[in-house]
């Protein structure tokens, strides 16, 4: 038996952040058995592929436990993160023996209303025991349409996943109980004197950790002002090259008056604007953090942290340890972190939660100002709250524009909630607030979509703000000896809200034809979406379809909008070409299988 805990390390790959909750929650868990952990993105643990192998795999004998929390995205593809690191596991001169020193286990995350269930996870671990690795423990996966979502297969893994990590990595320290908190895995050291550092420049500082900066060249409103959507052509030259289907990543920072909020809430006014001293514990880094500078309380809050996110179980649970003089918040909080009791059964507390957090997109800010007997200590910060991840945004325009602008379509969120708050996105809402000359930091993101050949015919689908990655590839093909291109831009009114549109009319004779939601603008007419546009054009859609080397791009919103457009196109195969719907599905998936059917959805 081993008198020190094993340190445990554990890689999550996400798109919408359930990843990385899921991660931390399993990092909670093992750290209160007293293992040592260090939580890392895919990208993070990665700079270089090959040496972040080196560092997970050591070759110095001793055995090295990771565990993998991977999303599924798209067509049972890996989530971005993933990407590099999925591309040199597949490299066929690998030995076989290469992870030889690692003991594995993964997590997936998915939904079995796609065909390709929890792929990525599934993928990832047979490939990483092809490679040598031994197995801690099964499997598991979540099922978003499972009636508890996650909590549905998570709650009973991470009881295989604590059983196997105590039997095959067994210590002598006694578990930390659950009326204490954990250590915080970072402190702060505040200046107690000198004078309040206000942090005027963040895009500026943290371009100096590898981000890049940029400057506005163009905020404007693309939609009409009498539409409910404000939809943005945000513009800014840069150097970077990309590709047809690349992405922008963008760092927001949080509103002004929710950050001086939450302060005021939580008594922090007085060590705001202090500058910190971030001391990591041996088993966290800061690197990854791309700190502002001068580092505060208020600079975490505004440009790191995400205060404005809905809250999972383990910050309820956290925020319980630090409650004072009111025992009804300790409890509550304790059953929204979904510790199991006698008296309710954790389907219970599932529905509770939801209905509490989920329903109504209650933010994490929100939840502080309600539990107003909760007070977080400054070492606790980055612990409790999550990090304010980048948003990613398609490229709308093409490579190589003389002027050197890249151009964004960005829809800003804002809603009402079932509470009738009104509800914000964080990005949008920062991104619309910007003026041109103002700086803000970026990174450009190669998103691994393959590019169409020059000569092939198009099928292209993209309702709303989908139609922003597929502007880039047809801009790209003017002016050359491109295929046939026939575009559906989904819109809910074409006076309103047709994005594009003029460009559209004025490449209708350049090989592209627009197939718009026309009928939808009318006021009589019945709701048209892009799917029934596709049946009016069933023999065009099919035609091109199965002309040899022809692709197809369908690019918008996850959920029914991919699912619903594929069954169309399949209606249209049957409907104009008389395939029987099994042949049809059959040419369908031939197109995936070589990478000729893309879908990019988010």
């Amino acid at each position: 038996m081993s008198v020190l805990p094993q340190e445990i390390t554990i890689v999550y790959a996400t798109e919408g952040g359930t990843a990385f909750s899921v991660a931390k929650r399993l990092s909670l868990r093992l750290r209160r058995l007293r293992y040592r952990v260090t939580v890392l993105g895919a990208d993070e643990a990665v700079d270089d592929v090959t040496a972040g192998l080196a560092r997970v795999a050591l070759d110095d004998g001793h055995e090295r436990p990771v565990i993998f929390v991977a999303a599924t995205t798209g067509q049972g593809e890996m989530p971005l993160q993933l990407r590099a690191l999925w591309r040199f596991l597949l490299r066929r001169a690998l030995r076989p023996d290469l992870l030889r020193g690692m003991c594995i286990t993964t997590f997936g995350l998915g939904d079995s209303g796609y065909q390709k269930f929890n792929y990525a996870a599934r993928k990832l671990h047979r490939r990483l025991l092809q490679l040598g690795a031994s197995e801690l423990c099964v499997r598991g996966e979540a099922d978003d349409q499972h009636p508890q979502g996650v909590e549905g297969a998570l709650g009973a893994w991470q009881d295989v996943l604590a059983e196997a990590v105590g039997r095959r990595y067994p210590h002598q320290l006694e578990s930390v109980p659950d009326e204490q908190p954990l250590p915080p895995m970072f402190r702060f050291d505040v200046a107690e004197d000198g004078q309040d550092a206000r942090c005027e420049a963040a895009a500026r500082s943290r371009a100096r950790h590898g981000l890049r900066l940029g400057k506005v060249a163009g905020n404007e409103r693309m939609t009409a002002a009498t539409h409910f959507q404000d939809v943005r052509l945000f513009s800014f030259a840069t150097d970077a090259p990309f590709k047809p289907g690349d992405a922008v990543a963008l760092y927001p920072a949080n509103a002004v008056a929710d950050v001086d909020a939450l302060i005021e809430a939580q008594e922090w006014t007085a060590v705001a604007d202090r500058p910190l001293a971030l001391q990591a514990s041996s088993a966290a880094g800061t690197a990854t953090l791309k700190l502002a500078a001068p580092l505060t309380l208020r600079t975490l809050l505004t440009h790191h942290l995400d205060i404005m996110a809905v809250p999972d179980p383990a910050f309820f649970d956290q925020l319980s340890y630090f409650v004072t003089g009111n025992d009804d918040h300790r409890d509550k909080l304790r059953e929204f972190g979904l510790r199991p009791t006698a008296d309710v059964p954790t389907e219970d507390l599932v529905e509770d939660l939801y209905n509490y957090a989920n329903r109504p997109r209650r933010s994490i800010a929100e939840v502080l100002l309600e539990f107003d007997s909760v007070r977080v200590p400054v070492d606790y910060v980055l612990d409790v709250f999550p990090l304010l991840r980048p948003r990613l945004y398609s490229i709308a325009s093409e490579p190589g524009r003389p002027d050197g602008l890249v151009e964004l379509a960005v829809a800003v969120v804002k809603y009402r909630t079932v509470l009738r708050r009104v509800r914000r996105g964080v990005c949008s809402s920062w991104l619309a607030g910007l003026r041109p000359g103002d700086e803000f930091a970026y990174d450009m993101v190669a998103t691994g979509t393959r590019s169409p050949p020059p000569h092939a015919p198009l099928l292209m689908v993209g309702p709303g703000t989908g139609v922003a990655p597929l502007r880039s590839i047809v801009r790209s093909r003017m002016g050359t000896d491109a295929g046939r291109m026939l575009l559906f831009a989904g819109a809910r009114d074409r006076l309103k809200d047709f994005l594009f549109e003029n460009e559209w009319r004025a490449m209708a004779g350049e090989s592209v034809r627009a197939g718009p939601n026309d009928p939808a603008s009318l006021p009589d007419a019945p709701k048209l979406y892009v799917q029934g546009a596709i049946a009016l054009r069933a023999a065009d859609v099919a035609d091109l379809v199965l002309t040899p080397g022809a692709g197809v791009y369908v690019c918008g919103a996850a959920g029914n909008m991919p699912r619903a457009v594929r069954a169309a196109i399949v209606a249209a195969l049957v409907s104009a070409k008389r395939l029987t719907p099994a042949v049809a599905h059959d040419v369908v998936r031939q197109l995936e299988a070589q990478g000729r059917y893309i879908e990019d959805s988010w």
